[in-house]
């Protein structure tokens, strides 16, 4: 079987057991707001712009998810005082209640992760910053 669709069937199945732990835990947190939640916990407020690039979601996948965590009381969506056209996203206070929970979720499933990588004899952690970088050069 073609390895690229290996390693897709590969990371759903992570991906899903992630979302399965984030779900046991009754977060108000989605799977798919991660990469959002995660960089506004460690960044504060940025553009949507910025957000999009930091994260590698495209500028719709930002403006679809930030709307259903608005909806949902986690961030809040503000004009940029420095470029009105400019529309910036920032943690609720209720989103910023859940960092702390969220980043021992962060930290169990990045071990998880890693563990089974490793019981296949794979350092993932020290591989993937190479994978990334070898990947970008032959994209772009």
């Amino acid at each position: 079987m073609n390895l690229s669709i290996r390693l897709r069937r590969l990371a759903d199945r992570l991906h899903s057991e992630c979302g399965k732990r984030l779900s046991s835990r009754g977060s108000l947190l989605r799977q798919r707001w991660l990469p959002i939640y995660d960089y506004l916990l460690d960044n504060g407020p940025h553009p949507v712009m910025g957000i999009a690039l930091a994260t590698g979601l495209s500028h719709p996948a930002v403006l679809q998810f930030a709307q259903e965590m608005i909806d949902g009381g986690l961030i809040a969506s503000y004009r940029d005082p420095k470029d009105r056209r400019k529309r910036v996203l920032a943690l609720s206070a209720s989103g910023k209640q859940l960092g702390e929970d969220y980043r021992v979720f962060k930290a169990e499933t990045n071990a998880l992760v890693a563990s089974i990588f490793e019981d296949a004899g794979i350092p993932i952690a020290d591989l993937l910053p190479d994978l990334e970088q070898s990947l970008s050069k032959r994209t772009g």
